[in-house]
């Protein structure tokens, strides 16, 4: 074999071996992009911490207005200025009007029979579905008002409160407004207007918590009639900010004016044990695994129930911001504090750890 065409044959047979080195540190690149390769996240931003994410108009109309468990365990907290949070255990998503919201004044939360979370804005009812927020059923019968309250009952009806237009109840298939029902009898002329919170006793009696506008005190609705109570009753405030029944079958609703009342099956009476809340505004009730009731006030912190006696948490105690709004008890037992000017904290039982920058 002559030496030129020996030449040519080993020059082609490694330039075949650099094609196919090429080729397979080609292959292998590509593997390795695929196998790396993360979904994006279309929705929502994440957080370490609660944050103020909007520009701020009014600090102190600025708060971690309400609050969630849903039944995978998730904490949701919703905002008056900011949007809702969602907390996983080990970090914040952030969802505003850019992710699909009406607006980001969100009054209440609630989760539906489907897992579906509902957001209560300042723009109607919308909800998230694991994957986006979308109007609910286009606000149909509702538009884009204000949502005063969010509620779902033992039948799986959604009851939705507004500040101007009253009541409405979703059945599964369409919304209507309660009042339009005229064999209702509503001797008192209520508005259900302005409706801030409601609760289920345990004879399925529907019980409303009415706030300013409306200021219609306490109601018990027995699915035929309204009845409103009064000094008859007990009741001697008209505005109510938040209303539970216990698991002993108490009702307990927090006031504006005269703190806490409780009610026994037949009339209300004002709590005013030492160490109590006295005439301190009520702004919202829970009642914890351990049978503690715990209330948040306007301004002196929060209070614990344990049957006996009242115990007061405030900023002294690692609190941080002694106006307080809702409370929420993760699965672990924690409980967690919404406050004033976007505030959060987490009470272990212990002691008290801040959320929020």
């Amino acid at each position: 074999m002559n030496k030129p065409y020996l030449r040519a044959k080993i020059y082609f047979l490694f330039f075949c071996l650099l094609i196919l080195i090429s080729s397979c540190n080609g292959q292998n690149k590509v593997n390795k992009q695929n196998n790396n390769h993360i979904e994006p996240n279309t929705i929502g931003t994440k957080y370490a911490l609660v944050t103020k994410t909007q520009p701020t108009k009014n600090a102190l109309a600025e708060n971690v207005h309400c609050s969630l468990l849903d039944k995978a365990g998730n904490l949701w907290f919703g905002t008056t200025g900011h949007g809702v949070f969602k907390y996983d255990g080990e970090s914040f998503t952030n969802y505003t009007v850019k992710d699909g919201l009406g607006g980001n004044r969100v009054i209440d939360i609630c989760e539906d029979e489907k897992g579906n979370i509902l957001f209560g804005t300042d723009k109607g009812v919308y909800y998230y579905d694991g994957k986006s927020i979308k109007e609910f059923l286009n606000n149909e019968g509702l538009g884009e008002q204000s949502i005063s309250e969010l509620f779902v009952d033992s039948k799986g009806q959604i009851w939705i409160g507004t500040h101007h237009t009253g009541m409405y109840v979703y059945n599964g298939k369409s919304v209507n407004n309660l009042l339009s029902n005229d064999s209702i009898i509503n001797d008192f002329g209520l508005t259900l207007n302005a409706i801030n919170d409601i609760t289920e006793d345990k004879t399925g009696n529907i019980w409303f918590a009415s706030w300013a506008i409306a200021s219609e005190g306490v109601i018990r609705y027995d699915g035929k009639t309204l009845l409103r109570q009064t000094k008859k009753q007990g009741i001697i405030d008209t505005k109510f900010h938040s209303v539970i029944e216990d698991k002993s079958g108490a009702i307990w609703a927090g006031s504006r004016d005269f703190g806490l009342l409780r009610y026994n099956g037949n009339s209300f009476t004002q709590i005013l044990e030492n160490n109590g809340p006295g005439n301190e505004s009520i702004l919202w009730i829970l009642e914890d695994t351990n049978g503690n009731i715990w209330f948040t006030s306007g301004s002196k912190g929060v209070y614990r129930y344990d049957g006996n006696s009242f115990k007061n948490y405030t900023t002294e105690d690692g609190l941080i911001h002694n106006s307080v709004f809702t409370i929420v008890e993760g699965n672990d037992g924690n409980l967690w504090f919404g406050t004033r000017n976007v505030g959060l904290s987490r009470f272990d039982g212990e002691s008290f750890k801040d959320f929020s920058e």
